[in-house]
């Protein structure tokens, strides 16, 4: 859903699916819909009167489910081509959009045209409340009853708290008389507090009271018993800056050959300016580390509106479901998942593909084309090639050709038009041509002239990095040259930092950071099939980098960090496992909590949750006579009154608004603050409770040329900037008001590197002083989910 025909299918077969009925309502609680739909849009003020005239049914519903989107399972057609099942559909009020796609092994692949259904009863309730609050904040949440039946009715509503909320005050009068089209709706608003750090419930009930007839002599009115009552929720946060730090550890049992530790102390910080209540601690043990990966198939949004995030997530994908294959470990739940993510990805890579098979990061048809992007697109959809459709191959060769056209005989180095979409930069040939010879060269697309080529341009760079040794090491592995490959791995082998039992490099100054040239280490090790115990300190420094890292993340880097371990662990982790895990915790209230990892449970994500109220220290440990390796993550979360210290970004940020607060204007400035650094880079915000950030605002952005794309996630706005640098990139955000919040609480703006994020700052923002209060509207439409904005 959400893409296109023309943008999807490109060259391929086209087939059109036939999907569900158009325009069905189903009215609750008597009906289910019974058709799948991605996405709820607003019902328009037009449309309801299609719903008018229908009887107030003597029914008490009770409704709990509101998703934002409705995701189903992937199923397999049978031959007779059709599929019919049901499906429950959500409690929201609201129409459901959305769209079936299908592959086809000789078809390839289709997209059925928009089905609809709408989720509807005559008398429902519906609360405007913000999804997030921080903790002694008061909101104004207002309970709406509507009545769409074709007779009057008096209601009665109530709000109550089940969880965690303090109700402060409410309306005067909480009856409402409810007549068909002109006064068929009523808002009553209720003071709340968030007082306790928790996901935190709301019941809110609207009840027709058919007694009232005598209050109302001149009105008939139904003599209908019916209510409607709903359960939301509130995620209480806290105040202050939220911190997360994410450490892990490989342990393997006594006695494996080129073994990793079998035990391991870790001592957590404790934090400055702690926000009471804030702190948890999460321990995840598995017997598999590729297991981490798996635990979320789910892939923000973000990603999918650039192409190298989106060639990620094909590429990786990959690697995992081909793993799991290899290794026997695959479940239903995880190949269905990874699949999904497949299918997805393979549909978005189009919106960044143009008809020559050449690839730009934002859009088919932004120019300059990229060449690294291209060969990543080769390299990704290779790999993804016997789950796509049957014109694969030939958008591959497309590719190909585009790439290859940009090679320079001459010098044996590739060309890159867009230095902006390259990690690499605008000064680094070499390390650019070998990569791009790399994933050619991976893909089964390369001949002597051009390996050849690039090796010579590789010969050429006088002063070359540990990346460059790094990628001259694995394209001579790959090329069938092993002498040269053995003689730059033995050299970068040499330059590596082997503190603390493990092996890294420094990053070289790239945008990409230091990862991949773990990486490709790695994998050239495992290709000229050296000592498996060479790699392994190499591997538990990746593992540590590759899960430290925010699961937006996803770039090449990520993509070869997957690919090294995958590759890894196929061959080093193979052996049965059975072991026992034990982490001994160390503080006021000393305790003990154990993993029991196995062959049948080793891809199981096991997590523990520990009440952190004092520093303390874990040490984990394997009880002896275990066989296998096991990964130990610890997580530890926090909030702290003060700004974590930046480290290679500075940003800063201050609102300002009107008298009644109703907008604000927000006023960000970010740089980075050493000299050699330049990359993309994503500003986070956080909007204060209550606001919204604006449409307008937002697209103004994107036109201006101040970002490339954004993206608004709940409460959270994220905005891609394309090339941050030293100097300052300023620019201004429009956030409106859409629920009255007083004790406001400040809130945040994160920068990170795109590719490393230890390069961040973050910098508080809030409003000084009293708002006089402005009259909110209540709702005027019927359709209880706030859209998700995607560009």
């Amino acid at each position: 859903p959400g893409y296109p025909n023309n943008q999807v299918l490109g060259q391929v077969n086209r087939f059109f699916p036939t999907f569900g009925v158009a325009n069905k309502v189903a009215f609750r609680p008597n009906a289910n819909g019974a058709a799948g739909f991605a996405a709820a849009s607003p019902i328009a003020e037009s449309a309801a009167d299609d719903f008018t005239g229908g009887a107030i049914q003597g029914t008490n519903s009770v409704r709990t489910l509101f998703p934002e989107t409705w995701l189903w399972q992937i199923r397999t057609v049978s031959a007779s081509g059709s599929l019919v099942y049901e499906e429950t559909i959500p409690d929201t009020i609201t129409t459901w959009q959305g769209t079936a796609v299908c592959l086809h092994p000789k078809n390839g692949l289709g997209i059925s045209q928009v089905a609809n259904v709408t989720g509807f009863q005559p008398l429902f309730a519906s609360l405007t409340l913000p999804a997030y609050m921080q903790r002694n904040e008061v909101a104004t949440i207002i309970l709406t009853a509507f009545n769409y039946g074709d007779v009057c009715v008096v209601v009665r509503v109530s709000l109550t708290s089940l969880e965690n909320l303090e109700i402060v005050s409410g309306p005067n009068s909480t009856d409402a008389l409810l007549c068909p089209n002109a006064t068929n709706s009523a808002s009553f608003p209720f003071d709340v507090r968030a007082t306790t750090l928790e996901l935190s419930r709301l019941q809110a009930r609207v009840q027709t009271r058919p007694e009232a007839q005598a209050e109302y002599p001149d009105v008939k009115l139904s003599n209908v018993n019916s209510s409607d009552t709903v359960i939301q929720t509130i995620d209480v946060r806290p105040e202050g800056f939220s911190i997360r730090t994410i450490d892990t550890y490989l342990l393997c049992a006594s006695g494996d050959q080129n073994t990793a530790p079998d035990t391991v102390q870790v001592t957590l910080p404790t934090p400055e300016a702690l926000v009471e209540g804030s702190q948890r601690v999460v321990l995840v043990g598995t017997g598999d580390i590729l297991a981490l990966s798996l635990n979320d198939l789910s892939v923000p949004t973000i990603t999918y509106s650039n192409a190298e995030g989106t060639l990620a997530v094909l590429a990786s994908s990959v690697y995992l479901l081909k793993y799991l294959e290899q290794t026997g470990t695959l479940t239903d739940t995880v190949n269905s998942g990874l699949r999904s993510r497949i299918q997805q990805a393979s549909q978005a890579q189009y919106s960044f593909r143009s008809s020559d098979g050449s690839y730009a990061s934002f859009g088919s048809n932004e120019y300059p084309r990229s060449v690294f992007l291209t060969a990543f697109a080769v390299k990704a959809l290779s790999a993804a090639k016997e789950y796509l459709g049957a014109n694969a191959a030939a958008e591959i060769d497309a590719s190909v050709r585009y790439v290859t056209q940009q090679w320079n005989p001459l010098t044996g180095c590739f060309v890159e038009n867009e230095p902006t979409a390259s990690p690499y930069g605008p000064n680094t040939t070499p390390d650019l041509s070998t990569a791009v010879g790399v994933m050619l060269a991976e893909s089964g697309f390369f001949n002597d002239s051009i390996a050849e080529g690039v090796l010579r341009c590789i010969d050429a760079n006088n002063l070359p990095s540990n990346h460059t040794t790094a990628l001259n090491a694995y394209f001579s592995a790959l090329v069938n040259r092993p002498e040269r490959a053995n003689t730059a791995l033995q050299t970068l082998l040499g330059e590596a930092d082997k503190s603390s039992g493990l092996t890294s490099w420094t990053g070289d100054g790239l945008a990409s950071g230091s990862a991949d040239t773990a990486g490709y280490a790695v994998l050239t090790s495992k290709l000229l099939g050296r000592n498996l115990g060479e790699a392994l300190p190499i591997v538990r420094w990746l593992m540590q980098q590759t899960y430290a890292r925010y699961t937006f993340s996803y770039s090449e880097v990520y993509t070869i960090a997957i690919q090294a371990l995958t590759q890894y662990s196929s061959v080093a982790f193979s052996k049965n496992t059975d072991l026992s895990l034990t982490v001994a915790v160390e503080s006021a209230s000393p305790d003990n909590l154990s993993f029991q990892i196995n062959e049948q449970n080793k891809l199981l994500y096991q997590e523990r949750l520990l009440d952190k109220s004092d520093s303390y220290s874990l040490q984990a440990s394997l009880a002896p006579n275990g066989v296998g390796c096991a990964a130990l993550q610890v997580k530890y979360y926090y909030s702290s009154r003060n700004s974590p210290l930046q480290r290679g970004i500075q940003v800063n940020a201050s609102a300002t608004s009107g008298p009644d607060c109703s907008t604000l204007q927000l006023d960000i400035c970010t740089r980075y603050t050493e000299g050699f650094l330049r990359s993309s880079a994503i500003v986070e915000v956080t909007m204060l409770s209550g606001y919204s950030a604006d449409d307008q605002s937002l697209k103004n952005l994107v036109s201006s040329g101040v970002i490339k794309r954004y993206v608004v996630n709940g409460n959270k706005v994220q905005l891609i900037l394309q090339t941050l640098t030293i100097q300052p990139t300023c620019f201004s955000l429009t956030e409106n008001r859409y629920l009255q919040v007083t004790n406001l609480q400040s809130s945040v703006v994160e920068v990170y590197d795109y590719y490393q994020y230890q390069y961040k700052a973050t910098a508080g923002y809030g409003l000084e002083g009293n708002c006089t209060p402005a009259e909110i509207a209540p709702p005027t439409s019927l359709n209880e989910v706030d859209s998700v904005i995607y560009i």
